[in-house]
């Protein structure tokens, strides 16, 4: 499970009579996160929001907590999310680090933090009873999460769908999430990789999956099929070089296995242009690629 699926759990079993901390700091790297976050507190409880970085208004962590200290007409549980608190004041931080000391019971007080990975910017230490949940997943993490997904979905994913999916979208949760829906919505229980061919035949992403398979299974003739029709799908060789490149680094090959890859087809799409576009021959660029899986899969590396 998740630190989502953890903070959640933890949401489920909360009762009015209080809580096991004043405050929840929920951390990510992936926005997608806080918008099930929200979508799920939301259905739970009677929700304001305040976000730090909406240029349209000026919120504060001040009137969040002064909300949370505003007693509820009907006395139930109020829930305040303050968004994006990487965007918070100093101001800001002492009152969260104050109503930490001193909180409303039985309200429910989450922050949102979003984590650019590019930034040098550091996470702010919080008041050691304010509880802090990290959200992101590690890659090994995705498959079950798709699994998890689709239950929740009411159905349920062979093995070669989940692999389809990972491979495809890669880790893109919003998209992922959203070709979860749209197979759910096929009005099966139990959904294959037919039923995927069904409703993506066509795309460029399926045949780019398609090409994978058969460089995995190291069928060159079907190889150079798929590869011909992306050719044809795409109308630029050049990002399907990009696009076949991408696609080969979700296979799950090892370090010198990619690194050979990404150098092949750098190497291509360099003879593509001194040739001219459509005139390289697609067999050199499938065989070029099984060449070097069957080189790596012999001296087992």
């Amino acid at each position: 499970m998740n630190g989502f699926g953890s903070f959640q759990k933890e949401m489920e079993t909360l009762s009015g009579g209080g809580m096991p901390a004043p405050a929840y700091l929920l951390i990510s790297s992936d926005a997608f996160f806080f918008h099930e976050a929200l979508v799920f507190l939301s259905e739970k409880w009677q929700t304001s929001v305040y976000d730090l970085e909406n240029k349209e208004s000026t919120a504060t962590v001040v009137e969040a907590i002064d909300t949370l200290n505003t007693r509820s007409l009907f006395g139930d549980t109020r829930c305040v999310i303050v968004k994006n608190l990487q965007g918070a004041t100093k101001g800001d931080l002492l009152a969260m680090d104050g109503y930490a000391e001193n909180p409303a019971p039985g309200n429910v007080f989450v922050l949102f933090y979003l984590v650019d990975p590019k930034s040098k910017k550091t996470l702010p230490k919080p008041h050691t009873t304010i509880k802090q949940v990290y959200l992101d997943m590690k890659k090994s993490e995705l498959p079950g999460w798709i699994e998890s997904k689709a239950v929740g979905y009411g159905v349920k994913f062979s093995k070669d769908v989940v692999r389809f999916l990972v491979e495809t979208q890669g880790g893109d949760l919003f998209s992922l999430d959203n070709e979860v829906k749209k197979l759910s919505l096929l009005g099966k229980k139990a959904i294959s990789m037919e039923d995927v061919k069904e409703v993506s035949f066509g795309s460029i992403q399926y045949s780019a999956f398609s090409l994978v398979d058969s460089l995995r299974d190291d069928s060159s003739v079907r190889a150079i099929g798929c590869y011909e029709r992306l050719a044809v799908e795409s109308s630029d060789e050049f990002m399907l070089l990009g696009l076949l490149n991408s696609s080969m680094q979700r296979m799950g090959l090892s370090a010198d296995q990619a690194l050979a890859c990404f150098e092949f087809l750098a190497d291509t799409d360099l003879k593509m242009r001194i040739a001219g576009a459509g005139n390289f021959p697609h067999e050199v660029t499938i065989l070029g690629l099984q060449a070097i899986l069957k080189r790596n899969r012999s001296t087992g590396r």
